[in-house]
């Protein structure tokens, strides 16, 4: 039987309190852009949306053996649909 993983919310509510509730599987499989800090295109992934749902805050999460679907240098990369763009850290 595969492992599923159980997610808690950190994120603080507006009274400042610690949310604490558990996030569920909203989209599994969302491809996602991934750009690099400077704002320029790197890659495409498909990553899965977790929903948190006490305060609706969400994350994107991938696998240890995810890959890339295509890479900017790919001819037919700028023609590509995706839902998101998350950008890389310095």
């Amino acid at each position: 039987m595969p492992h599923v993983p159980r997610l808690f919310c950190s994120s603080s509510t507006e009274s400042g309190d610690h949310c604490g509730s558990e996030m569920r599987p909203e989209k599994i499989g969302e491809r996602v852009r991934v750009d690099l800090a400077n704002g320029d295109p790197y890659y495409l992934i498909s990553l899965d949306r977790w929903t948190c749902s006490g305060c609706g805050i969400s994350v994107l999460l991938s696998g240890p053996a995810q890959r890339p679907i295509a890479h900017h240098f790919e001819p037919d990369f700028d023609e590509r649909e995706f839902a998101t763009t998350v950008r890389l850290a310095r």
